[in-house]
């Protein structure tokens, strides 16, 4: 809840919350008209495909919790490629502050649209679970070979 006298449209701020599960129109479109897209922090090292959209669809994203390590591990950065805040407080004042500094907010865009694009697309994680097999099936091998040599 915002905690100043005006209401947020009465402050140029249009908050979408929609009560049903968005259709793909209306996802996409939601992203393309936004500025800011708020959500949620994960947990581990992982992010949904939503945070991935957002950032690479060239939007700021706010996150909630500031849970650097659900995000630490990727790659990202607070206030390089995404804002982040702990209170309804500090929210609100993100939100207005990075409406109201376009450069700021579009440097922040284009730094995660440039880190998604050489660190997190498809090509990345194919190449991480070659890697990660090619390890297990070294490990497997190595293990073999050390059952084999006890006998």
């Amino acid at each position: 809840m915002l905690t100043t006298a005006a209401a947020p449209h009465q402050r140029g701020v249009r908050i979408f919350a929609p009560n049903h599960m968005l259709k793909a129109e209306e996802y996409i479109r939601a992203i393309a008209t936004s500025k800011l897209w708020f959500a949620t922090s994960e947990v581990g090292e992982h992010a949904s495909t939503r945070f991935y959209e957002v950032l690479f669809s060239g939007r700021c994203m706010l996150v909630c919790n500031r849970d650097l390590a659900a995000y630490a591990p990727l790659g990202f950065v607070e206030g390089k490629h995404m804002a982040m805040f702990g209170s309804p407080q500090e929210f609100e004042a993100k939100v207005y502050y990075y409406l109201s500094h376009e450069e700021e907010r579009m440097t922040m865009v284009r730094n995660a649209r440039e880190f998604v694009l050489s660190h997190h697309m498809w090509k990345h994680r194919a190449a991480e679970f070659v890697a990660s097999v090619r390890l297990a099936l070294a490990n497997r091998s190595l293990a073999n070979q050390r059952r084999l040599r006890r006998r």
